[in-house]
């Protein structure tokens, strides 16, 4: 063991630690990028969904798709990716469909063991629109791809056919 005040003690030079975390830092920094487009099934956009971009290593971006079709996904992997497109019809407020339903949009009052945990949802009434199929949900085995560069404004689309499973 090497005593503090011994003349000839190692200590570490702040110049080698710098670049060793340098080093680390810029490893471990992997380039990502915002992406934006639209999904379409037909000539229709999609209504609802997710699209999961996949990069080769492993690392992942997920984006809801909006009701106009449109999706934008942050912290995407820069490179070749593969995309995943999963459809969902998510139930729509069930007062726009049946004011007759009590309690829309109220949060249960904690006083109130009898209260409507708010807000009350359809799930029988669902958001039309194109269905995707479920043949795009898999990334590995989708068929959809992605070049996403670093740098630049990522604006890609996904035109899907429409029909079959």
């Amino acid at each position: 063991m090497l005593r503090k005040d011994a003349p000839n003690a190692r200590r570490p030079k702040p110049a080698l630690l710098g670049l060793v975390l340098l080093g680390l830092v810029g490893c471990s920094g992997q380039q990502t990028a915002e992406v934006t487009g639209k999904v379409t099934v037909g000539d229709k956009p999609a209504t609802s969904g997710k699209i999961t971009f996949v990069h080769n290593d492993g690392r992942t971006a997920v984006a809801l798709i909006g009701l106009d079709g449109t999706y934008r996904a942050e912290g995407v992997p820069v490179g070749t990716l593969k995309v995943g497109i999963e459809g969902f019809r998510p139930p729509s407020i069930a007062a726009k469909t049946n004011p007759k339903v009590k309690g829309i949009g109220k949060m249960k009052d904690p006083n109130d063991p009898n209260a409507p945990a708010g807000p009350v949802l359809d799930p029988t009434t669902f958001t039309s629109g194109p269905t995707i199929s479920r043949r795009y949900s898999d990334p590995k085995g989708s068929g959809l791809t992605a070049e996403v560069k670093d740098g630049t404004q990522n604006k890609i689309d996904f035109p899907l056919k429409a029909g079959g499973l």
